[in-house]
């Protein structure tokens, strides 16, 4: 997807994706706060793979504290998913 797509980095400077909860937390209802949901990436993802893209959540690079989201959408949409069907039947 690389050629074709945009990537989107996202980097904070907060506690980060615990490390034991990170491959789990784009599926609904996982959380690690108090009152979560367990929705919010899930539906972030899903929008996302929806658009024929991908999400990465990670930690930050070189001992920075914080998480960083990479998310990668391709520069082209196939709108024939979106194209309304032809009809066949004849105009009276």
């Amino acid at each position: 997807m690389a050629n074709g797509a945009i990537t989107i980095i996202i980097e904070d400077n907060g506690p980060g994706f615990p490390e034991e909860a990170r491959e789990r937390l784009l599926e609904p209802y996982v959380t690690t706060r108090e009152k979560g949901t367990g929705l919010g990436l899930a539906i972030v993802n899903r929008i996302i793979v929806d658009h024929g893209g991908a999400i990465q959540l990670r930690e930050r690079e070189h001992s920075h504290r914080g998480a960083k989201v990479r998310i990668t959408l391709p520069k082209q949409a196939n709108l024939d998913e979106f194209a309304e069907p032809e009809t066949t039947e004849a105009l009276s």
